[in-house]
């Protein structure tokens, strides 16, 4: 990789880091970030005095996650919250997230850069950094985007490991400790690393002594110490990182493998209906509807030329990895809501796969000396998708869906779920405020206490009254109905279809949040 592309790779992806962090407290506290925030906390007050014999009281919290993420929040937190006093308490834990948004646009860069030039990289990183969903996500101190950062070094560094010698497979087997640090679905990383060693070690030039029997068998299997290591040494750092499993390791693992093979029931509204697990076809449909028309047209052509440019391999696993996060969700059994949040690490593949359907459209337009054209229609085009699918509904990107789905009014009225995480709370704070002789009920009291967690954190920051009081829908003067209709029981279909709210949270005219005045 030259120097110069070095020098991109760090530009580009410090000017992400810039983005994010200027916007960082635009967003609404969100259900999970509340436990994350508190159990990061807790960690970095244990490091401050390490001890085995409380590491139960610090390292209990939140368990069911691994804590990697968490630590590194925990700890700007700490320095920038606690002792210096330089940002809001959710600002100081959610900075963290800039060392991944850096690590995984840097890693896109370089990836997509000795693929395809830097030119088609730039593109690439820009089209995934602007993703709406993406974009919110990178905002967050919660996990899914850390693990996408995570799962695509992974897979880039091995992929580095194919031609790069041995040390690229150590630092991948590293990585991939911290990956599984991260988030536990990492484990399905092994499925595309066993390919990965599969497809390319049969393309090593190396010198092959004469012998009998199958070279492609003999190449593989002398090929095995690049595998071994990503066996070895992630355990290793899973085990020797997380200090809650110092003590009874082999129950608090069975609890951990108990607790994610039977997750409690999260309902989604997808459809029109009211499913408890959502039909297969959810995560892929979900792609699909939330990938701005400039990015996904290119990628179905992207798609079908895989095999027609250089790297023909390379691209088809580029494909595979697209396409892997979500048939995992696509699974029978598997919860499916929240959107897309649980296959986020398709989506780096996913502009991967746009970007080379980019470089082919103008290598056959090329041909008509019409590339330049296809290419500042495309920049035009791509700079218009930015403005009306990040900027013109900010903060509200979780609620994007594309042309496809005719907007987030389109997608409304085909029965999508619009909001699901409470980012919208944040926008009632004002008429809150001023109604605070009042009472209020929360719908959402089923997750007790994540939908009490944002409005914590917002009295604890000054932006809500401690006079604002939540008590039980029987005490209370109004209804706060957060518009996520898998959660819906009968009464707050009849509030959300019938009644007309006194204040509400919209964004492109349709509801996110509802304060109802509570019939008595």
């Amino acid at each position: 990789m030259k120097s110069c592309d070095k020098i991109t790779a760090f530009a580009i992806s410090l000017f992400c880091c810039f983005v994010v962090g200027v916007t960082l407290n635009h967003y609404g506290v969100t259900w999970d970030e509340g436990g994350y925030i508190l159990s990061g906390e807790s960690y970095a007050k244990w490091l401050e005095n390490p001890s085995n014999d409380i590491i139960d009281k610090y390292w209990e919290n939140t368990h069911e996650h691994p804590p990697f993420y968490r630590i590194i929040g925990g700890i700007t937190s700490y320095c920038l919250f606690k002792k210096f006093k330089c940002l809001d308490r959710i600002s100081a834990f959610r900075i963290s997230i800039l060392l991944f948004v850096f690590v995984l646009n840097y890693s896109l860069f370089c990836f997509s850069s000795e693929l395809y030039g830097s030119k088609i990289a730039l593109i690439i990183v820009l089209s995934f950094f602007f993703l709406p969903r993406i974009f919110f996500h990178s905002h967050l101190a919660a996990l899914d985007y850390p693990v996408t950062a995570m799962w695509f070094l992974v897979i880039y560094i091995y992929w580095k490991g194919r031609k790069g010698g041995q040390r690229w497979v150590i630092l991948a087997a590293f990585i991939l400790g911290f990956a599984l640090l991260t988030k536990l679905n990492s484990v399905f990383l092994y499925i595309p690393i066993i390919l990965c060693w599969l497809f390319f070690y049969g393309d090593q030039k190396e010198s092959i002594p004469e012998r009998k029997g199958n070279l492609s068998l003999y190449r593989i299997g002398s090929g095995f110490s690049r595998l071994l290591p990503m066996f070895i040494i992630p355990p290793i750092v899973f085990f020797a990182l997380w200090p809650w499993l110092w003590k009874n390791t082999i129950e608090r693992v069975t609890e951990l493998i108990f607790f994610h093979l039977h997750h409690f029931e999260i309902p989604v509204f997808y459809l029109w209906e009211q499913y408890i697990i959502a039909p297969w076809h959810y995560a892929l449909v979900l792609t699909v509807m939330t990938v701005p028309l400039i990015i996904l047209t290119p990628l179905v052509f992207g798609i079908f030329s895989v095999r027609s440019i250089n790297e023909k391999k390379t691209n088809a696993f580029l494909l595979f990895n697209a396409i892997f996060p979500i048939l995992i969700a696509s699974l029978p059994g598997i919860p499916k809501y929240d959107g897309v949040r649980h296959f986020l690490p398709a989506f780096p593949f996913l502009c991967m796969l746009s970007g080379i359907g980019v470089k082919c459209i103008y290598k056959k337009l090329q041909k008509r000396k019409c590339g330049k054209f296809w290419i500042s229609s495309y920049l035009f085009l791509f700079l218009l998708s930015i403005y009306f699918s990040v900027v013109k509904i900010h903060p509200f990107q979780s609620s994007y869906f594309s042309e496809l789905a005719g907007g987030i009014n389109g997608a409304a009225k085909k029965g999508f779920e619009i909001e699901y995480w409470g980012n919208a709370y944040l926008e009632t704070l004002g008429w809150l405020n001023h109604h605070s002789d009042s009472s209020f009920w929360l719908c959402m009291t089923a997750i007790d206490p994540k939908a009490y967690f944002p409005f914590a954190f917002y009295k604890e920051m000054g932006l809500l009254s401690i006079k604002v009081r939540f008590t039980s829908k029987d005490k209370a003067d109004y209804a706060i109905l957060l518009i996520r209709q898998g959660l819906f029981d009968n009464e707050m279909w009849e509030y959300f279809l019938t009644e007309e709210p006194v204040f509400s949270v919209k964004t492109s005219n349709t509801p996110l949040v509802g304060i109802y005045k509570i019939k008595k």
